[in-house]
């Protein structure tokens, strides 16, 4: 399988990137892609490099999990399981974890050139530094470069998330590979499932060129998806009653991992004022302890002085959201996996982590709110 799977990952890799790059005409755009590819591949290699042979790291036992399952109907379950559930016939078949993992990183990789492509053609000589945009130079946080080049779930989540995004920029109505797609991350991530359930049906009932017979029919299959996924989510979280005692112990065992864990918070002692400002900036230099927590501040900042800068661009011009409704839509699934995130978060580490799940959706939506508008009216 290495034999076939790696030199076609090679050759779409190099294919991809010359598309890209070709389609480009500005110098600036070019170098952008040029670096967006060094530091995402770079990212890929380090993400190889800590997590290869290492037992106990997720990327490791997924693969391990998957060479030595009996049967691959023996994977099947809701959440990190089903990433092996999805691996064993590659692995079966021969390939290797450095495969496997330049897989995951390529999808990510197509995931960033899908925001990349979209920046470009929004891209003005506003706030810009060597002619980008500053909203388009955040997509080069090396931290998300990283966490999204494991052999793992927030890669093929990130990729499913951005696809769907931009189908759904071009089209009103989703076809088989979609739905397929959606059934993916409702195994593997319910949670976040249910916010994309929740913005999808938001938009589709409060769109004017639906019937109200079929929006009616959508009310009635949310409900009904939302009612079946509850099993799933307890059992992704293992909670074995939907009683408030069963909560109300889930949070002390929550606890008790957030403690245990070198960069943890109490969790019942923390507000949810404070997860969010933990999920979008911690580590900053007060708290860091280690070096990779000193260069993660370095970027915490850069997105604390980006956010602040932003605000006061958005009031000072009195800003409106465009209607355009891929920036309502990025903006709307953003705000809300940001927000369900932030209520159990409770690590510095998996904080880092969980910011590719939202932190690009935000940076697209404020990028296209801010250049769209005056590309428009140019």
């Amino acid at each position: 399988m290495n034999f076939i799977l790696l030199p076609a990952l090679l050759l779409y890799i190099g294919y991809v990137t010359k598309s890209y790059y070709q389609s480009q005409k500005q110098p600036c755009q070019r170098l952008f892609l040029a670096l967006l590819f060094i530091i995402h591949y770079s990212g890929v290699y380090l993400a190889y490099k800590h997590t290869y042979g290492v037992v106990g790291t997720d990327a490791f036992s997924f693969y391990v999990n998957a060479s030595q399952a009996d049967s691959w109907s023996s994977l099947f379950s809701v959440g990190s399981r089903f990433l092996s559930f999805l691996i064993y016939p590659l692995v079966k078949a021969g390939a290797s974890m450095f495969t496997l993992t330049l897989f995951f990183g390529t999808l990510s990789y197509q995931a960033f050139l899908w925001y990349f492509r979209q920046m470009a053609k929004t891209a003005t000589t506003y706030f810009t530094v060597i002619g980008i945009p500053v909203t388009q130079w955040i997509l080069l946080l090396p931290s998300l470069h990283y966490w999204s080049g494991f052999l793992g779930k927030d890669a093929l989540v990130f990729f499913i998330l951005t696809y769907l995004l931009f189908r759904f920029k071009e089209v009103l109505y989703y076809n088989f590979i979609d739905i397929l797609l959606l059934l993916v991350l409702a195994v593997l991530r319910p949670h976040v499932f249910t916010v994309m359930l929740v913005v999808l049906s938001g938009f589709y009932l409060t769109n004017p060129q639906i019937a109200r017979k079929i929006k009616l029919r959508l009310m009635l299959g949310t409900l009904l998806i939302a009612i079946a996924i509850i099993p799933a989510l307890m059992r992704l979280i293992k909670m074995k009653a939907f009683t408030y005692e069963a909560f109300l112990q889930k949070l002390n065992d929550l606890n008790t991992v957030a403690v245990g864990s070198g960069s943890g918070i109490h969790f019942s002692d923390s507000s949810f004022a404070e997860r969010v400002w933990l999920l979008l900036f911690r580590p900053l230099f007060y708290d860091a302890n280690t070096v990779y927590q000193y260069v993660v501040s370095v970027e915490n900042t850069i997105v604390l002085l980006f956010f602040s800068c932003i605000i006061i661009i958005l009031f000072t011009n009195r800003y409106k959201v465009v209607s355009s409704k891929d920036i309502k839509f990025a903006l709307l699934l953003g705000i809300g996996i940001f927000l369900m995130i932030a209520s159990y978060i409770y690590n510095l580490g998996l904080a880092s982590r969980m910011r590719l799940m939202f932190l690009p959706f935000l940076f697209y939506a404020i990028n296209q709110m801010i250049n769209l508008k005056r590309t428009e009216a140019v």
